[in-house]
């Protein structure tokens, strides 16, 4: 069995059509979901809930989602480098783990939108509560995605974030719209009716670790 980054870098997106693309990500949220997990300083295991997957060609021909951050000329004017997979990309979301592809020229990520944290140490889970995370005892759904820069900054770069791949019994998994893509005074004309409209948001039921 291919392991996530093995999945990442063998699969090639396509650039140029939205329905593909759709198909694409539905065949890559189960190993989001259902493949394993993020840890922490060998102690913290983050998974995920629900992922946002988010595309944008540098092609003028391309795929284009313009709110996509890590991008040529979005907050820096000129090009940047890809990413490669797995990269934990932090941004005012919240987190992505991008895979983009420099020969294809695309940028490619998905984002952490709900997530389940357990302490192994503690055999306990965290939630958010008034502003920080608290333990509790039951598996909490996460939807704060920005709070995930308490648990996941700081360590360095010695490998104390990683992926680690373990897989589990595929179950239910619900396709839907991504949230609040698009809305707001610099996204909200007619133009970006069709990127609003894009089902490329997937989660699946509550962990029982």
């Amino acid at each position: 069995m291919e392991t996530l980054k093995e999945t990442l870098q063998n699969i090639s997106l396509d650039s140029n059509n939205v329905n593909v693309l759709t198909m694409q990500f539905e065949g890559l949220a189960p190993s989001f979901l259902y493949g394993g997990y993020i840890r922490v300083l060998n102690r913290f295991r983050i998974y995920l809930q629900r992922v946002e997957f988010y595309f944008h060609s540098e092609r003028p021909e391309g795929v284009q989602d313009l709110i996509v951050y890590h991008r040529d000329n979005y907050a820096v004017d000129g090009s940047l480098p890809y990413f490669t997979p797995i990269t934990f990309h932090a941004h005012a979301s919240g987190f992505d783990i991008a895979f983009e592809n420099p020969r294809e020229q695309y940028r490619a990520s998905a984002l952490i939108r709900a997530y389940e944290i357990f302490d192994e140490q503690k055999q306990q889970y965290l939630k958010v509560s008034d502003g920080k995370f608290v333990y509790c005892d039951a598996p909490f759904i996460n939807t704060q995605s920005t709070y995930l820069y308490s648990i996941l900054n700081g360590f360095g770069d010695a490998g104390e974030i990683k992926w680690v791949d373990a897989p589990r019994t595929i179950n239910s998994i619900k396709q839907n719209t991504r949230k609040g893509v698009y809305v707001g005074y610099k996204w909200s004309d007619e133009q970006y009716a069709e990127p609003r409209a894009r089902k490329w948001s997937f989660e699946r039921p509550i962990l029982h670790i």
